[in-house]
């Protein structure tokens, strides 16, 4: 005998948006469902358990799917306690539409389960239907299955605002809504594979759910991206290797029905090891500082095949690691460090380049510097004549003692993008740099520097380049100390 009765089971989700200094939005997910409610209907009774506590996260803004997907989300299992299955479907409806709320096309959902990725969809017309609640304006059809009788499925959902909600359509809104769990015997549902997917050591695998005669992919680390590279399913499993980079998701899709994503794959969390004064060798190599011509970062940490590597994170979990090569044959040694998604720079990098007097190339491009504090003596005694320093970020630094001392090849130095707000010591910063005649420190903020002494001691400098006239007035005084003449200090533009 079977039952056209429906059940409803409802969890309510709450968005509030307001205005903040760097964000726009305000936004919780609320209302925890009774833990074990029970909804009867005839011989069809489905159970909701193992419900999340309420989320509530504040000054969030728009956000990419990648950091959408990075969010806690709300977890609930359903329960079919019946012998006979039964298809169900998964509604958001939208409640108490004022003039403030805010509209649901700028609105994304991500619906998981034990079975499924992410399905990541943006609130739209082609998704309405009848809304079931009082209140309800509108209601959104997020998933419609089938569950077998005496079975559970566990689902997780994300709610964000999407990426592209400007401000104005954004601003000082309101949205209030419900997710109903809806059984019906009658309703119609059309079957599609679906696929879950674990990443471990490099692979991403997946189990797929269904049939399905073929799959495509595609990485991204913004939005949702087009799958477009095919793979290979055997046995209704999938493997992908990837070169995981930054934070990223995987998009598929089987037989080229809808889109899912995975949850998203971080990098494995590392930082390089600190460097010590007084190390011949660098970071446990078997090769003298002197042994070497060149300093690689790359943001991939495949090392070539048939070439010995060794870890040079300060967690030792292999998160970053470090090789050499002499391809050139000529005894002389090509420095490698590599790291997933860029080298994470250790909080205290002082020394860490010193005295690799022979290295005559240094691509720093993939050096992440974001949490470096202390940069003292960083290139003390390097003989490199041309160093491209754009990447760096000095938001953190307190120290820059010394930090070029005797990098006596080096003609010019771009600091342009050096931010030394919180930088307290340039003691000798400069100093012994015989061929130095330009320096850029157009971003350059002294106010925080209370010890300067030998600054630019022993240099052959023309001008320098500053922002204002405070630092004129401090860069003037520390040539006058050094006493450097003929330097033209020029405000930029």
């Amino acid at each position: 005998m079977k039952c056209n009765k429906k059940v409803i089971i409802g969890v309510t989700v709450l968005i509030l948006i307001g205005v903040v200094t760097i964000s726009y939005a305000f936004f919780s997910i609320a209302g925890k469902q009774n833990l074990g409610n029970t909804f009867n209907s005839g011989c069809l009774n489905i159970k909701i358990e193992n419900e999340s506590d309420a989320i509530t996260l504040n000054g969030v803004y728009p956000v990419t799917d990648t950091e959408g997907l990075s969010t806690e989300g709300y977890t609930f299992t359903i329960k079919n306690m019946c012998s006979a299955s039964t298809n169900y479907m998964i509604n958001l409806e939208s409640l108490d539409k004022t003039t403030d709320t805010l509209d649901t096309q700028y609105i994304k959902t991500a619906l998981s389960s034990d079975t499924m990725d992410n399905l990541i969809q943006k609130l739209d017309s082609s998704m309405e239907t009848k809304a079931l609640i009082s209140s309800a304006y509108v209601s959104h059809n997020l998933y419609k299955g089938s569950i077998e009788g005496n079975s559970t499925r566990e689902f997780k959902l994300r709610i964000w605002i999407d990426y592209e909600t400007t401000k104005e359509q954004g601003m000082n809104k309101t949205y209030k809504n419900k997710i109903n769990v809806i059984a019906d015997f009658d309703l119609q549902v059309e079957k599609f594979a679906e696929i879950k997917t674990t990443y471990e050591d490099r692979t991403l695998e997946g189990i797929i759910y269904g049939e399905a005669s073929n799959i495509k992919y595609c990485t991204s680390t913004g939005n949702k991206c087009i799958p477009e590279a095919s793979t290979t399913i055997t046995n209704n499993k999938i493997k992908i290797g990837l070169n995981r980079g930054k934070n990223q998701i995987i998009c598929t899709t089987l037989d080229n029905e809808r889109v899912m994503c995975s949850d998203p794959v971080k990098r494995k969390e590392a930082t390089l090891l600190t460097s010590k004064y007084d190390d011949s060798t660098f970071l446990g190599s078997d090769k003298l500082r002197s042994e070497f011509e060149s300093i690689t970062t790359l943001d991939n940490i495949e090392a070539p095949k048939n070439i010995s590597s060794w870890d040079v994170s300060e967690e030792k979990n292999n998160g970053i690691i470090a090789w050499y090569t002499d391809e050139d044959n000529n005894g002389k040694y090509e420095l490698y460090l590599a790291q997933d998604g860029g080298v994470v720079a250790n909080p205290d990098s002082s020394y860490l380049f010193m005295n690799f007097n022979n290295v005559k190339s240094m691509d720093l491009s993939n050096f992440d510097t974001s949490k470096v504090t202390n940069m003292e003596s960083m290139f003390y005694y390097t003989k490199i004549d041309n160093l491209n320093l754009s990447s760096f970020n000095t938001s953190n630094v307190t120290n820059m003692t010394n930090m070029f001392y005797g990098s006596s090849n080096l003609t010019s130095l771009n600091l342009s993008n050096f931010d030394t707000s919180n930088v307290t010591n340039m003691s000798g910063m400069f100093r012994e740099t015989f061929k130095l005649t330009n320096i850029d420190l157009r971003e350059a903020n002294f106010s925080k520097v209370t010890k300067y002494g030998d600054m630019f001691l022993h240099t052959n400098l023309s001008s320098i380049i500053i922002n204002d006239s405070n630092a004129e007035a401090f860069i003037k005084e520390r040539l006058n100390d050094a006493s450097e003449t003929g330097v033209n200090v020029i405000i930029a533009s």
